[in-house]
């Protein structure tokens, strides 16, 4: 009678070992076809919030939103936030107060982020006292900043009343903005908005290379994802184009360690 040819023990180990290393050739490359595809996602949704913030100036004679009416951080349910406003010009979607359809929604989601805190983030210290593990940690925010009369914009995102019984801050219009193609508007971030230097300057280190990077208060970045994408974030600008710029070019500083990026200038 014929023996039935088998498998050895030997080549049974061969062949595993050949799949091992050809499953470990494929998958840093698999890695960067998902991280690139992650990128690409998000930066369409970036630019879909960029056009809605150019038609909604349009429909409010060249007025942007405010980042809020008025200032009320531990009560969101009760303040009308720029998501809200911009909402009905991403999608056939609206937000209502306490319900808010586009705060946590696919359409400010950035599909590059986790759960858990972002890079760098020191829970339990300074504003964050907890991150919880449910949590998402990459959305597509504004540019968030502070309006001071008589002085240059630091950023097109501020709230209309500061709570501190002065007057009301006019809206910014488009016509202020200096260089629309290189102004940023919005940012990948880790909620819904990036200080800008300009307003909560970079006097920290949260990365730990040597080079200011955060405002102390607001570690990391900021409240910014600025390498989310491949050590890069994406940006969508005032005229209505999104891009993805590298962490050193977009937290780029000077001599003295300010912010040296033209993206983070409203006015010149």
């Amino acid at each position: 009678m014929k023996k039935k040819s088998a498998f050895t023990l030997i080549e049974l180990l061969v062949v595993i070992a050949i799949i091992a290393i050809l499953a470990a050739m494929l998958l840093p490359a698999l890695s960067k076809a998902k991280a690139k595809a992650q990128g690409i996602r998000c930066i369409a949704n970036m630019k879909n919030w960029s056009l809605a913030l150019t038609m909604y100036a349009s429909d409010s004679e060249g007025q942007l939103p405010y980042f809020a009416a008025v200032q009320n951080n531990a009560n969101r349910s009760v303040v009308t936030y720029w998501f809200d406003i911009l909402a009905p010009y991403v999608a056939k979607q609206t937000s209502t107060l306490g319900n808010s359809q586009t705060y946590q929604s696919d359409l400010r989601k950035c599909p590059g982020g986790s759960f858990g805190p972002p890079p760098f983030l020191s829970v339990g210290r300074g504003v964050v006292s907890s991150w919880g593990p449910t949590n998402w940690n990459c959305w597509i925010g504004v540019n968030f900043g502070l309006y001071t009369a008589g002085q240059k914009l630091n950023a097109p995102f501020y709230y209309q009343d500061l709570g501190n019984g002065g007057p009301l801050a006019p809206p910014t219009k488009e016509t202020s903005i200096s260089h629309p193609s290189e102004a940023m508007a919005y940012m990948d971030v880790e909620d819904f908005y990036v200080y800008s230097p300009l307003y909560r300057a970079w006097d920290s280190d949260a990365n730990g290379d040597g080079v200011n990077d955060s405002n102390a208060a607001y570690k990391p970045f900021n409240n910014g994802r600025p390498t989310v994408h491949n050590n890069g974030s994406n940006v969508g600008c005032m005229d209505g184009h999104a891009e993805r710029m590298s962490f050193k070019t977009l937290w780029a500083v000077d001599s003295t360690g300010k912010s040296a990026c033209n993206y983070w200038v409203m006015q010149e």
